[in-house]
């Protein structure tokens, strides 16, 4: 009876309370039903003519009180009906204010960790599933990933077709990301709305507490985080750029940390085109972060990739590439009649295929070739 009630009061409200007065309509039914009509007395010269009716009767006594039974439910429901009627019901989720809610999703690449035989992504997928088929008509979301750079992938919408089809459609990024970002536009989109406004944040890090208590007057925040602490070992940053004294040769620039809470020791692989071209060994410590510098590389142009040789908790983070331009020699014709500082320049570039004319050599086709 306590959940029937505490239903009761939660889904639907009344408009007109009076009209329950009418209720006491309900016990006067009874009491017309259990009152009894008083038999008078007549004297009669036999009763042979009255012993069949009074056998008839009994035969059909109990059809009897069932057909009044029967009659007094009507007449309870019919009265009962007429109340609910003049209370005039009225769900209370078609009063309430509009609800618009904000589902920010991480996208970045540390969603991909697996936990147990779910990713991290998948276990916020499901959530925001969750949240999408249980929200009302009135309640319109968005969603909002979180990745390299906040992106509104769906716009408010109470369509719960197209709102599971674009979370069916959503990836985790290979890329770091800022949550505080995502929440800040979050909630600069919200300011615009009226009514019950909701960021729901479904991620593997907490919601900054200094974002929690500058949160608007009348804004809710919900959080849901998914994961346990891992140790992992993962690519920062890697760059290639020439060196200026040597533009046929390129300078690596490779940074890595340590993660986890214990020491690590691996190896760098290099390959350019699919081929091994170096390996380096990598020695970290607990929560160490190294930057190298890698130079004498070949100047062969093509993809340049970096692997390391350790499976962890994310493998996403354990490959990077860059590419290598193809360096080409260029054809320069130098006119002079003695310049030996600027031919110096030009034959010191590994780059450069340098042709010496004096100025009366010099002809227009010289120059075209």
């Amino acid at each position: 009876m306590l959940d029937v009630g505490r239903w009761t009061l939660d889904v639907m409200t009344f408009l007109s309370l009076w009209a329950f007065w009418f209720l006491v309509l309900v016990p006067l039914a009874v009491g017309l039903y259990l009152l009894r009509l008083k038999r008078k007395r007549h004297d009669v010269s036999s009763l042979i003519f009255w012993q069949q009716v009074l056998r008839d009767e009994q035969s059909t006594k109990l059809f009897q009180k069932l057909r009044r039974i029967l009659s007094l439910l009507l007449q309870i429901l019919f009265i009962v009906l007429i109340v609910l009627a003049l209370s005039r019901p009225v769900l209370k989720h078609l009063m309430s204010e509009p609800t618009s809610r904000i589902l920010v999703i991480d996208t970045t690449a540390s969603m991909q960790v697996k936990e147990g035989d779910k990713t991290r992504f998948e276990m916020a997928r499901s959530a925001a599933r969750r949240w999408i088929t249980q929200s009302s008509f009135k309640e319109e979301t968005m969603i909002l990933a979180a990745g390299r750079e906040p992106k509104v992938v769906c716009p408010f919408s109470s369509d719960e077709k197209v709102l599971l089809e674009v979370l069916a459609g959503l990836k985790p990024t290979d890329a770091a990301g800022n949550l505080l970002s995502a929440l800040e536009d979050a909630k600069k989109i919200l300011q615009g709305k009226t009514g019950v406004r909701e960021i729901v944040v479904l991620s593997d890090q907490p919601v900054p507490g200094h974002f929690k208590e500058d949160l608007d007057k009348g804004m809710q925040l919900s959080e849901e985080t998914f994961g346990t602490t891992r140790d992992n070992v993962g690519i920062l940053r890697f760059a290639s750029r020439p060196l200026l004294t040597s533009p046929d040769t390129y300078e690596i620039l490779f940074q890595v940390k340590n993660f986890g809470s214990r020491p690590v020791q691996t190896e760098a692989e290099f390959y350019l085109n699919d081929s091994l071209v170096d390996v380096k060994p990598v020695k970290l410590a607990a929560g160490e972060m190294k930057t190298e510098l890698y130079p004498a590389l070949p100047s062969k142009g093509g993809r340049l990739r970096i692997v390391l040789k350790r499976p962890d908790a994310l493998m996403a983070d354990n490959e990077a590439f860059t590419i290598l331009p193809e360096l080409k020699r260029q054809k320069v014709l130098l006119v002079t009649r003695g310049n030996l500082f600027l031919q110096q320049v030009f034959q010191a570039n590994a780059l450069v295929e340098l042709t010496v004319r004096l100025p009366s050599e010099f002809s227009a086709e010289m120059a075209r070739e």
